[in-house]
């Protein structure tokens, strides 16, 4: 049973990835809630778990990320896993506009993330949290800040300087948002 139907759940996701049939989505995730529930100590369900996970941030189905997030961590909260899934929680509340519960989930990974990577992003990501919530002051403020503390991880987040320059224009803040349009320029010849 197990093994078919995660070879069965495999071939819905293949077939969705061909047809963008919501059937065969639908499937897929059926498939692997039963798989979770039904086989817990099976060594496929950490997979399983982070699959419907990360479908969820695929589709951007906000409350199914922040309900399988939350699930993984209460059960896995020492899983090597758990600064992506954490990130993966903000993310589903940024889905739904829920900025307060998004940016306490970037400081507490920009402070206390297990990975170096988690800290880095999270720290870009406290920005990318003003700008959503039009808090344009304090976008430019938190790129400036994850710039300067990681000078070094500017090429992996181009959204700082694009997004910084957006907030510097709608603050009428016109030649240093030029200023920073030409730096994202200079640094992202090729980004589309």
């Amino acid at each position: 049973d197990e093994i078919i139907k995660n070879a069965a759940a495999y071939i819905h996701y293949l077939r969705w990835i061909d047809s963008k049939d919501p059937i065969d989505y639908e499937t897929q995730i059926s498939l692997y809630k039963y798989l979770v529930t039904r086989y817990p100590d099976s060594p496929l369900t950490d997979r399983n778990r982070l699959w419907l996970i990360y479908s969820s941030v695929e589709r951007r189905n906000g409350l199914m990320i922040i309900q399988e997030c939350q699930s993984y961590i209460k059960d896995n909260p020492k899983s090597v896993h758990v600064d992506q899934i954490k990130t993966a929680l903000a993310d589903g509340f940024m889905v739904l506009n829920k900025f307060d519960d998004a940016l306490n989930i970037y400081k507490d990974l920009a402070d206390n993330g297990v990975t170096p990577n988690a800290r880095v992003e999270a720290a870009y990501r406290i920005g990318d949290v003003a700008f959503a919530r039009n808090d344009y002051a304090g976008a430019i403020k938190a790129y400036k800040e994850a710039l300067v503390k990681f000078p070094a991880m500017t090429g992996v987040y181009p959204n700082a300087y694009f997004n910084m320059a957006e907030a510097l224009f709608r603050k009428r803040e016109f030649k240093d948002s030029l200023e920073t349009f030409i730096n994202f320029l200079t640094a992202f010849p090729d980004h589309e």
